[in-house]
């Protein structure tokens, strides 16, 4: 490895070691896909109920009920996307930090031991507390 590649893959793997590669906006996205098949799911529900009441000259004896039980279906739903998408964020953001810290391992060997001792010492500097932040 040329010494101008060591120092790239370096700096790559110090940025993946210390965000876990998902950046703030990565994370808003895919929280968003995770909840937009649900509240699309739940819209066309109360639209049908919505014209269904229609249908029948606005009177629905089910209706307040079918509301009801819409809202607390959604709310548990959404609850659950999001439950899983964090946890789903998390072990990626922590699986990416752990492989980032394995990359630097590599490249501070190929620098010998004082920079392999510099490098390391860099990164534990921050504890493993910096690594769970994200």
């Amino acid at each position: 490895m040329a010494k101008g590649d060591n120092k790239v893959a370096s700096q790559g793997y110090r940025d993946i070691a210390s965000t876990g590669g998902v950046s703030s906006q990565d994370q808003q996205n895919l929280r968003a896909r995770a909840f937009s098949p649900i509240k699309a799911a739940y819209s066309n529900a109360m639209m049908n109920i919505n014209r269904q009441k229609g249908l029948q000259g606005g009177y629905s004896p089910n209706y307040g009920a079918l509301q009801a039980k819409l809202a607390r279906d959604q709310s548990q739903s959404m609850s659950d996307a999001s439950n899983n998408i964090n946890t789903d964020l998390s072990q990626m953001i922590l699986g990416n930090k752990m492989k980032g810290l394995e990359g630097l391992n590599v490249t501070a060997q190929h620098k010998g031991p004082l920079g392999q001792i510099a490098e390391i010492g860099s990164m534990a500097a921050g504890g493993i507390g910096a690594l769970m932040k994200h």
